[in-house]
C-alpha cells in the first residue's frame, strides 16, 4: 500500500518508518485506526517532546522512567547501555539473580 507523507511518496508503511526512523510496531498497534499521516505526525511529535525512545518508539521523559516502565533498575539499564548492549536487549533482558557474598545469605 503506498503512503504518502508531507508530499513524499514511499511504497509501503514499513519503507516510509525506515525512513522517518519510525518503528511500523507503532504505527500498527498503537496508532490503529489512525490515518497514517495523523499517526507519523502525532509520533514525531511524542520524539520530540520526550527525551528519549525505546526500541518500539515508545517516547519516555527520561531513561529513569524508561527503565522503572520495562521493570529493570536504571543504574542496570546505564550499565548495560555504556557496555554498548543493543536498546532491546538492555530494556527486555530480564535482571539476574545477585551473585556474589550476599547472594548466599
Amino acid at each position: 500500500m503506498q503512503v504518502t507523507y508531507k508530499g513524499k511518496k514511499y511504497r509501503s508503511i514499513s519503507l516510509a518508518c525506515d525512513f522517518l526512523g519510525i518503528s511500523p510496531v507503532t504505527v500498527c498497534v498503537k496508532y490503529k485506526g489512525v490515518p497514517v499521516e495523523q499517526a507519523f505526525d502525532r509520533i514525531l511529535e511524542n520524539k520530540r517532546k520526550n527525551n528519549c525512545t525505546d526500541h518500539l518508539g515508545y517516547g519516555f521523559e527520561s531513561k529513569r522512567a524508561m527503565a522503572k516502565f520495562y521493570n529493570i533498575p536504571y543504574e542496570t539499564l546505564l550499565f548495560r547501555l555504556k557496555s554498548h548492549w543493543d536498546l532491546k536487549l538492555a530494556l527486555t533482558t530480564p535482571v539476574g539473580k545477585p551473585r556474589g557474598k550476599s547472594a548466599n545469605g
